[in-house]
């Protein structure tokens, strides 16, 4: 459990430090000769739009992989194995 929750975490904070996230509020902040708080305001507009998002797009994959996973069953209790089982046979041999 800790593993998960500590590889999230590292995985947010690299995600954080990808420059296209943060540039183009700079640039625009620069342009436009905004304060520093309205700076801060409209990175955490942004930061909060992106994560909703993604929480959604995430809900939505999620959705769309239960509902198939209905339909696929067989594949995934009995013909994933045999192939698997087949390649290892081939593999050994």
């Amino acid at each position: 459990m800790y593993q998960i929750f500590f590889g999230s975490l590292l995985l947010s904070l690299v995600h954080a430090l990808i420059p296209n996230h943060w540039i183009p509020l700079i640039a625009i902040s620069k342009t436009e000769k905004w304060t520093l708080r309205r700076t801060l305001l409209a990175t955490a507009i942004t930061g909060f739009a992106h994560t909703f998002s993604t929480i959604l797009i995430g809900i939505f994959v999620g959705i769309i992989g239960y509902k198939l996973s209905a339909s696929y069953t067989f594949i995934s209790t009995i013909a994933a194995p045999i192939i698997l089982v087949a390649l290892g046979i081939i593999y050994i041999s």
